[in-house]
């Protein structure tokens, strides 16, 4: 007689890192989750979906596969997002479901929250990304007029010859 045991699996998020950690109006915001198996059999075929708000655009798409879990092991996902500009500031929740079967193919879903940080756009955040900004131009155009001064050089002194 054969007896199918099914074996618990026990999913747990451990850890979740937002960067940068504070988003703003117009970020790109990455956060990544840390899930553990405490259970004694392995998670098969994990799928983490992500159901953000309307506020933060997904940019990597909306589902992260993980594939099997084993017992004790830790595995990473992480979603990017577009913060909008509709945004206010304020301590946000972006809900998951991570989807699973046990040995026994039962499917299993398991719904959790990865906190989000807002900030408010502040006056130095703005001038410091536009000096970045102008500050890589500037390194653009240096590396376009050195570029074109070679090659005037070369193009000249065959001439010469």
């Amino acid at each position: 007689m054969n007896l199918l045991i099914s074996e618990q699996v026990q999913l747990q998020l451990i850890q979740s890192i937002q960067i940068p950690s504070i988003a703003t109006k117009g970020d790109i915001v990455s956060v990544t989750g840390t899930l553990v198996n405490r259970g004694a059999g392995t998670a098969y075929g994990v799928i983490v979906y992500e159901n953000a708000q309307s506020n933060f655009i997904p940019i990597s798409g909306n589902t992260y596969y993980i594939g099997n879990i084993a017992p004790n092991s830790l595995v990473t996902f992480t979603f990017s997002f577009l913060v909008s500009n509709s945004s206010k500031a304020g301590n946000y929740t972006i809900p998951v479901v991570i989807s699973y079967e046990n040995n026994l193919n039962h499917p299993f879903n398991l719904s959790l929250n990865l906190p989000m940080n807002v900030g408010e756009n502040t006056t130095s955040t703005l001038a410091s990304r536009q000096f970045a900004f102008g500050f890589q131009f500037i390194i653009i155009i240096a590396l376009i007029v050195v570029i074109i001064a070679l090659f005037l050089y070369i193009i000249i002194r065959r001439g010469r010859k």
